[in-house]
């Protein structure tokens, strides 16, 4: 099947196309109002001047001087095609069947982990030399971490995320309703808190402290960049923010109603709309000092704040002049920053506030008197200044929209309303739609198995949550590339099993408690009774002597009245009283005091020829 033709790019085809169609006399009673394009062979569009509009529909005189009008002119968006191929950026050592922690390598590999090895155990020897330790300090018994040492942690803390427990010490818990053995035979408890305490990543007498982000700036620098490097993505992206939850105190904390973590750190996303594959992020430091952008792009200095912002990320991440569409919500839409986009052969789509500055009169609320421009449902209207599309659709609400990427068309839903008509909804809002999920899966896949506890270090939870989001690029990368299925949940579990398969010289713990002794030998076999056996010479073939077993040494013995049997263990040759004492003492350790002995006593006590006449 030939591909569908872009109108964006060629619109006299369809002008033809049209002529040529209305031209045969068979079609006389056919009017192009009622003539719909398929252009991706599963949606029908029509232009919108063809559909409902406000009766009221007309042309503000603002408007006009601006260069808006409510008629589209031809050539008015022509784009730059998209002809990057999406790949994966590796070297000839990459496998062949690449498993998942070859992804994850990508993101984290033995370098960065050495970085984590070094400054924690710098970290801790820096505490110990200060001196001032407490009594019970883990630093009293603290030995530096090694390489597989590092990974074996960092696959627990992977693995926390699949097991959710209320506290750390319950993934120890011996209890046989909620213990985990995988932790207990891979590190202690203690270890683990340990490493945990001192982790670090930079060393604090050397960074540079103006910076807000230098407890982790090594890594977060590292991660950005591999992010780009590693893959090339495809044409649509979603632009949003994302929100690292902390409620703990911070200058640049962030209050977002409208997120599941109202309190925290925000981070600006570029992601890749299909699949969420976080291409380029930065985070949100407060009032931060304006960049050297503006000179490295030759932009005007008088840009806003969210105009910088996109362009930065866009920017950092390789995304400006390679022709990808760019989607966004209204926090950063604006005629601006699609202007801007534009002329670097980048485009954008998304929802728009009416009071942005440079948008249409028309779309804006009159003020009491004036002709204000009403939509019932269904009604759209959009106003063209050059390459913009501004769009007005009333559902339940009015719906505004601009573009640099769309005609003004609508597209035929597979839905119906109450009257049973086809419903028609512009073709930039289903666009949207589809592609501004793209930092929302992200987020999902990041909540589902999330690895963050609370913690007094706010760096130290952003350096999880970054972890986290390194561990998620892994997975789209290894679902689109791997050529094998596999879930989230089973993903990270093949993850901590080669990671720590990938440490076989990581120390075991050492079991904690009493040593396992073996029982003793009065304890294993079968025991039978017998009388005793009569020494050379005595008068009496079946002698008693004293219990070993119920009666205290010789030298205890006074006041005390001694007990004598006629039997003995056949195996043991230990005299013992039938049936109580011969049962205690062949199934109990402790059979001296289940029968009243003073604790002293040896175990058999002296045997001594009582009872032999």
């Amino acid at each position: 099947m030939a591909a569908p033709i872009d109108p964006r790019r060629d619109r006299n085809v369809f002008q033809d196309f049209f002529d040529d169609f209305f031209a045969d006399p068979d079609l006389d009673e056919v009017g192009e109002e009622a003539f719909y394009i398929d252009l991706q062979d599963v949606m029908l569009v029509g232009d919108i001047m063809d559909l409902d509009q406000a009766p009221n529909n007309r042309d503000f005189e603002a408007d006009v001087q601006e260069g808006w009008s409510s008629e589209w002119g031809e050539g008015a968006t022509v784009n730059m095609p998209f002809d990057r191929e999406t790949v994966l950026n590796v070297g000839e050592d990459f496998p062949e069947n690449p498993q998942p922690l070859d992804f994850f390598r990508l993101f984290v590999g033995d370098e960065m982990i050495d970085l984590l090895v070094e400054q924690t155990n710098d970290y801790a020897q820096r505490k110990i030399d200060a001196g001032n330790l407490k009594p019970h300090s883990r630093l009293h018994r603290w030995l530096p971490v090694t390489l597989d040492e590092m990974k074996v942690f960092l696959s627990l803390v992977i693995a926390t995320g699949l097991v959710i427990k209320p506290t750390i010490e319950e993934y120890w818990s011996q209890d046989e309703i909620t213990s985990t053995p995988f932790f207990t035979k891979n590190m202690s408890l203690v270890r683990f808190q340990a490493i945990l305490s001192h982790f670090h990543l930079v060393d604090n007498t050397r960074a540079n402290r103006a910076d807000p982000l230098y407890k982790l700036r090594p890594f977060f620098t590292h991660l950005r960049t591999q992010f780009v490097e590693v893959y090339t993505p495809e044409q649509d992206i979603s632009f949003d923010e994302a929100t690292c939850p902390w409620k703990g105190r911070l200058r640049f904390r962030v209050y977002n109603p409208a997120k599941p973590d109202k309190f925290g750190i925000k981070l600006y996303e570029a992601c890749e709309a299909k699949s969420g594959y976080v291409i380029s992020m930065d985070v949100y430091q407060g009032s931060m000092p304006r960049t050297n952008l503006c000179e490295a792009l030759q932009l005007d200095e008088d840009l806003g704040t969210t105009t910088q912002v996109v362009l930065g990320l866009l920017a950092f991440g390789g995304l400006l002049d390679k022709g990808h569409r760019i989607f966004m919500d209204n926090y950063y839409t604006s005629p601006e920053l699609f202007n801007e986009l534009y002329l670097l052969n980048t485009y954008a789509c998304g929802t728009v506030r009416t009071s942005r500055r440079g948008m249409p009169e028309a779309f804006k609320k009159q003020k009491r008197g004036a002709d204000t421009i009403k939509l019932t449902q269904g009604q759209t209207i959009f106003r063209q200044a050059e390459h913009l599309l501004a769009v007005k659709h009333h559902d339940k609400r009015d719906v505004h929209m601009l573009s640099t990427v769309h005609l003004p068309q609508h597209s035929k839903l597979d839905k119906v309303n109450d009257n049973g008509d086809p419903i028609w909804k512009p073709l930039c809002i289903v666009d949207y739609i589809k592609n501004m999920g793209g930092v929302d899966t992200s987020d999902q896949v990041i909540k589902n198995y999330s690895v963050l506890r609370k913690t007094v270090k706010w760096w130290r939870k952003l350096f999880f949550y970054l972890f986290t989001v390194a561990m998620c690029n892994a997975y789209f990368l290894h679902r689109k590339f791997a050529g094998v299925s596999l879930s989230h949940h089973e993903f990270r579990k093949l993850l901590v099993r080669q990671l720590i398969s990938s440490s076989p010289e990581a120390p075991k713990p050492v079991p904690r408690g009493r040593k396992a002794v073996n029982p003793p030998r009065r304890m294993i076999g079968t025991h039978r009774p017998t009388y005793n056996t009569a020494t050379v010479g005595a008068k009496r073939q079946r002698p008693q002597r004293d219990c070993v077993a119920c009666n205290p040494v010789r030298q205890n013995r006074a006041g005390f009245k001694r007990k004598q049997s006629a039997y003995q263990c056949e195996q043991c040759q230990v005299t013992l009283c039938i049936p109580h004492c011969f049962e205690v003492y062949h199934t109990r350790s402790d059979y001296q005091r289940v029968l009243g002995q003073q604790m002293g006593a040896a175990e058999g006590g002296p045997r001594d020829g009582a009872g032999d006449n």
